[in-house]
């Protein structure tokens, strides 16, 4: 007990010390786990959101460009195709068996800033989702909302709404309005945070006003070109060989969401090393601060320390309260980096939900022992000079001292 007291009462005594090193540590502990967080969370949530979506077949433009605004809905169409020619193509013998199932899909409008997508019925099945309120829609301007749009919006079934140009909810509004007749049950995917409705609603918007004919999508042809369609393999190997035969044509292109979204996670690679060793260096800075910290300790209490010495204490025993001091810092320093991790992991996973990424908040329990052996030997280290010192400081110098 008289051990413990002694611990804590050294604590307390350069307790401004002891909260800057508490502070610098849990600090760089706190980014070490977001990063290792980062690392698995953000790929699983971009892949559950685009699972069901093997390729997409579109104009001629880049992969990415196609992956970004036809499977995870985070930017402008990038042009129009013809869907006739698509079906065409997917229904060739070098491509058909590879084909499980098929959906076009044409953008351009939007519902404060909820992007309404005009497709077919079938997007249903494609997503493998089903509804949780109400029907599927028989005819234009009727509405199917994924779970989360639904929520966002507060629709309700039979409820009217209007929609404007553009994604960012701020473009020219429709005077047409749809009506609200299923609302889905939630999946996870990026189905949750879309709008239905049928391919033939793209006229019945665009038909009013006289500038129906300056946009530029696909209301303009009635719904026989589209933005691009959606395709689910029937195997995993058709991933690298069917883009490459849809990419030989002069007028398609096609991209495998998958692929091109690890591509763009590669490129921030470098970033996260850069990251991971700028909180290796706090963390180093903070054990150099703990050392500091101890060998000061020292020599403010050297007069304690020799009276404990001169009744019975040994030098081991001396040793010994300054490695208590410094797992005890460690030890705390553990659990308020976890607490700061979490909070981060929190406030990321809530900047994130506004593109449609759920990542869970929670720690890496799979990298947690090195983490832990990692700040026990930071401690052990840190103890080590002061500890040396006492051991090599003869009984006489220290009451001299």
């Amino acid at each position: 007990m008289m051990f413990a007291r002694f611990v804590l009462a050294g604590l307390w005594r350069r307790w401004g010390s002891t909260a800057l090193t508490l502070l610098i540590g849990a600090c760089g502990l706190a980014g070490l786990i977001l990063i290792l967080w980062a690392q698995t969370a953000l790929p699983e949530a971009v892949k559950a959101r685009i699972s069901e979506t093997d390729m997409v077949v579109g104009p001629k433009a880049s992969g990415l460009d196609l992956s970004l605004c036809c499977a995870l809905h985070q930017t402008p169409a990038p042009g129009l195709v013809s869907l006739n020619s698509v079906e065409a193509r997917l229904s060739e013998p070098d491509l058909k068996p590879y084909i499980r199932a098929s959906v076009p899909i044409a953008l351009g409008d939007s519902v404060e800033g909820i992007r309404i997508v005009w497709t077919r019925p079938d997007i249903v099945g494609f997503y493998h989702t089903r509804l949780a309120q109400g029907r599927l829609w028989t005819q234009p301007m009727q509405m199917v909302a994924g779970a989360q749009a639904a929520k966002t919006l507060n629709l309700r079934l039979g409820q009217t709404l209007g929609s404007s140009h553009g994604l960012a909810g701020e473009g020219e509004a429709h005077a047409a309005r749809y009506t609200v007749t299923g609302i889905l049950a939630p999946t996870g995917g990026v189905i949750d945070h879309l709008l239905l409705s049928d391919l033939g609603s793209i006229a019945r918007v665009h038909a009013h006003g006289p500038d129906a004919d300056d946009h530029d999508h696909a209301e303009a042809t009635d719904g026989h070109h589209v933005n691009a369609v959606l395709v689910s393999f029937t195997s995993p190997v058709a991933l690298a060989a069917a883009p490459a035969l849809i990419n030989q044509s002069d007028t398609l292109s096609a991209a495998s969401p998958q692929l091109e979204l690890a591509r763009l996670l590669s490129l921030v690679r470098p970033v996260i090393y850069i990251a991971t060793g700028l909180f290796v260096a706090i963390g180093a800075f903070g054990a150099l601060v703990l050392t500091l910290s101890l060998v000061q300790a020292l020599n403010r209490r050297a007069r304690d320390l020799t009276l404990l010495r001169f009744m019975g204490a040994t030098s081991l025993d001396l040793s010994l309260i300054c490695l208590a001091e410094a797992l005890l810092i460690v030890h705390a320093a553990l659990m308020l980096g976890v607490g700061l991790s979490l909070l981060g992991q929190s406030a990321l996973t809530h900047v994130l939900s506004a593109y449609g990424l759920s990542p869970r908040p929670d720690v890496p329990v799979d990298q947690w022992p090195w983490l832990y052996g990692a700040a026990l030997l930071t401690a052990c280290l840190s103890a080590l000079v002061p500890a040396l010192r006492l051991a090599l400081t003869r009984d006489d110098e220290g009451f001299r001292a």
